[in-house]
C-alpha cells in the first residue's frame, strides 16, 4: 500500500475519529445530554466530520463560555444576542456554501429515488431546531445546535456529489410559501376551536374571578362557571355557579325592609359552595332555618363565599360586595389549612415548601394579572375552547401560554415562570408541623393582622361578628394512617387550626370550632368528599345546625335581646 493510501485510508480516519472523541469530551464536560451525545456523535462520524464545522463547534462551545462571564451576568441579554448572532452567521455560512432546499435533480440518482425528499425534510427539520434554540430557554443549545450543524452538513455534502448548480433564490416563491402555510395553520386552528365549541362545550364556562388591585382578586359579576367535583375515584359531578349582578352566588337582593335581619357568612369555596348545588350551600339552608321560627321578623342570609379566597379576599369581599347590602351579622367561615397559606401567598412571590401546585399556578396567574404573558392566558382561559380542554387534559400542567411566553430569551422573566420546588409532604399538613419555619410563623402573623382589619372593619360599620372553623377531614378521620411514613413528633395533630382559635380569641372574636365537634366521629366519609376534600350535602346540612343552635341558644339572647324577644 503506498503512502498516498495509507493516509487516505488510515490515517486521515484516524484524526477524525480522535477529532470526533475530542468533540465528545466537550460535550460531556458542558454537561450535554448522554443519549444526545451518542446520536450526534454517530451522526458526525458517519458523515466525516469536516475542519470547518469543528472549528465553528470549538468557536461556539467557546462562546458559551463567554456567556458565563460577570459582565455578561449583569446584562444577560447581550449574551443571548452574542449566543443568536453567532449561530445565524454560521448557519448563513452553510446556507451560502450549500442552499437548503435542495430540489430533486440537483442529487445524485442514488439518493434520489431513496433518499432524496427525507433529506430535505430533515434539512428542514435541522432548521426549525436552530430556530428554537436561539427562542426558547428550555432547548439545549447544544444538542440543537449541533443537529442544525449536521443538516448544513449533510446539505454541503449533496451539494458536492450533485449533478446540477443550485437554483437560484426566490424570494416571491419563498414568501408565497411561507404565507400559505400560516393561512393553512390559522385555518386548522379555527375549525379545530369550532369543532370543540360545538362537541365540548355546548355553554362554555367564564370566568370566575375579577381582578382587583388591592385584594387581588374577587367574584365576577353576571357570570357562570363550572365545576368538576370528584366525589369517587373514578365519578365526577358537576357543579354551576352563577353570580348575580352583585357579584355574589345569590339571588339578587333588594333594597333591606325594616323588619328583617340579614346575615352575610363570608368565606372560600365551603362557604360559595363548592361542591353543592344552590339549594344546599350554608346561606341556603340557614335562611330556611332561620324563617321557620315566627314570622314577625324575616330573617336573609347572604352567600358571600368564593372559591379559592383566603382572608384578604374575604375582607375585600366583604368591603365590596356585602357592604353595601347593609348587614346585621357577619359569620366568617375560616379554614386554617388554606388561609395560613394563602395570607403567605398574598403578600410573597412563592409558596411554602409543600403546597399545591394546581391552585398556585393559578393563584400566580390572578396575582401577575398586569402582566401582559397573564392577562393573555387569562383571555384564552375565557374565550377559547381549545386551550380549556387542554388544562382539562392536561390539570397538572397550568397556563401553558404563560409557561411558553416566558421561556422566550429575549423576555424579562425574575425567574418566575417555573414552578418553586415543592416538598412530597402532604400540603393540606403543613400548618399541622410540630416546628415552625419562617414562612409559617410569617403566614401567621398576617393572619393576626387580617383578623384584626375584619373586627376593625365591623365595628367601624356596627356590624356584629363572629366564626367558625371548618378542619381539613385529614386530621380528624385515619391521621396515623396519613402521618405513619413521618418521624415521630413530626406533626402536631391540629396545630395550625389551635394557633388559628387563638388567635381568634385574642381579637375576642367568638368561634365555634367544628374540630372540637366532629373530632371521633366514624362517618367523616359521609360528611366529606374524600377524594375532593369539601363538605357533601350532610356535611353542610350538620355545619348549619350547629350556626342555627348558636344563633339560637348563644347570639340572639345576648346580642339581639329585643329581636330575641320580638320572636319569642
Amino acid at each position: 500500500m503506498n503512502k498516498h493510501k495509507l493516509l487516505k485510508h488510515f490515517f486521515l480516519p484516524l484524526s477524525k475519529l480522535l477529532s470526533i472523541s475530542l468533540f465528545a469530551f466537550l460535550l460531556h464536560i458542558t454537561e450535554t445530554n448522554a443519549f444526545s451525545l451518542l446520536l450526534t456523535t454517530a451522526f458526525f462520524a458517519a458523515l466525516h466530520l469536516r475542519a470547518q464545522i469543528a472549528s465553528l463547534v470549538v468557536i461556539l462551545l467557546a462562546l458559551q463560555s463567554c456567556i458565563s462571564f460577570p459582565f455578561l451576568k449583569v446584562f444577560p441579554v447581550y449574551g443571548v444576542l452574542l449566543w443568536a448572532w453567532a449561530l445565524f452567521l454560521g448557519a448563513l455560512i452553510f446556507y451560502v456554501k450549500a442552499p437548503l432546499f435542495i430540489s430533486k435533480t440537483q442529487l445524485p440518482q442514488p439518493l434520489q429515488n431513496a433518499f432524496g425528499r427525507y433529506w430535505r425534510y430533515f434539512l428542514c427539520l435541522g432548521c426549525c431546531f436552530l430556530v428554537l434554540t436561539v427562542l426558547f430557554r428550555n432547548f439545549n443549545p447544544y444538542q440543537m445546535t449541533f443537529c442544525a450543524l449536521a443538516s448544513f452538513y449533510v446539505a454541503e455534502i449533496l451539494r458536492q456529489y450533485g449533478e446540477t448548480p443550485p437554483q437560484p433564490f426566490s424570494l416571491q416563491k419563498s414568501a408565497l410559501t411561507s404565507f400559505l402555510f400560516l393561512l393553512s395553520l390559522a385555518i386548522a386552528l379555527i375549525l379545530c376551536e369550532a369543532i370543540a365549541r360545538s362537541f365540548f362545550e355546548k355553554t362554555p364556562p367564564q370566568e370566575l374571578y375579577l381582578p382587583h388591585k388591592e385584594f387581588i382578586y374577587i367574584t365576577k359579576k353576571n357570570t357562570v362557571a363550572q365545576n368538576r367535583v370528584r366525589i369517587d375515584i373514578n365519578e365526577t359531578k358537576t357543579i354551576t355557579f352563577e353570580t348575580s349582578k352583585q357579584g355574589l352566588r345569590n339571588p339578587i337582593l333588594p333594597a333591606k325592609a325594616s323588619n328583617e335581619f340579614r346575615i352575610a357568612i363570608v368565606g372560600d369555596s365551603f362557604t360559595m359552595g363548592w361542591a353543592v348545588d344552590d339549594a344546599h350551600t350554608f346561606s341556603a339552608l340557614l335562611e330556611k332555618k332561620l324563617n321557620g321560627i315566627t314570622s314577625d321578623k324575616n330573617f336573609t342570609v347572604i352567600n358571600g363565599g368564593m372559591n379559592g379566597a383566603g382572608p384578604l379576599q374575604e375582607i375585600g369581599i366583604l368591603q365590596e360586595y356585602l357592604l353595601p347590602l347593609e348587614p346585621d351579622l357577619v359569620i366568617w367561615q375560616i379554614y386554617p389549612e388554606n388561609d395560613v397559606i394563602n395570607a403567605y401567598e398574598s403578600v410573597t412571590k412563592n409558596p411554602f415548601p409543600a403546597y399545591n401546585e394546581s391552585w398556585y399556578a393559578d393563584f400566580r396567574t390572578l396575582k401577575e394579572q398586569n402582566l401582559w404573558r397573564y392577562k393573555t392566558a387569562l383571555w384564552l382561559s375565557q374565550h377559547s375552547a381549545i386551550y380549556r380542554a387542554f388544562k382539562d387534559v392536561f390539570p397538572s400542567y397550568k397556563s401553558p401560554v404563560i409557561a411558553l411566553i416566558e421561556n422566550i430569551r429575549l423576555v424579562h422573566t425574575d425567574g418566575s415562570c417555573a414552578m418553586p420546588l415543592n416538598s412530597d409532604r402532604i400540603f393540606a399538613l403543613e400548618t399541622d408541623l410540630q416546628e415552625y419555619y419562617p414562612e409559617l410563623l410569617q403566614g401567621m402573623a398576617l393572619m393576626d393582622t387580617y383578623f384584626a382589619e375584619m373586627k376593625t372593619f365591623c365595628n367601624e360599620h356596627d356590624i356584629k361578628l363572629f366564626s367558625f372553623t371548618l378542619p381539613h377531614h385529614q386530621i380528624l378521620w385515619n391521621w396515623k394512617e396519613q402521618i405513619k411514613n413521618t418521624p415521630q413528633g413530626f406533626y402536631k395533630r391540629a396545630h395550625g387550626i389551635r394557633k388559628v382559635e387563638g388567635l381568634l380569641a385574642e381579637h375576642k372574636i367568638e368561634n365555634i370550632s367544628f374540630y372540637d365537634l366532629w373530632l371521633g366521629r366514624d362517618d367523616i366519609p359521609e360528611l366529606y368528599h374524600i377524594h375532593d376534600g369539601h363538605l357533601t350535602e350532610k356535611g353542610n346540612a350538620e355545619v348549619v345546625e350547629q350556626l342555627y343552635n348558636y344563633l339560637v341558644n348563644v347570639y340572639f339572647p345576648t346580642q339581639q335581646s329585643a329581636l330575641w324577644a320580638q320572636k319569642r
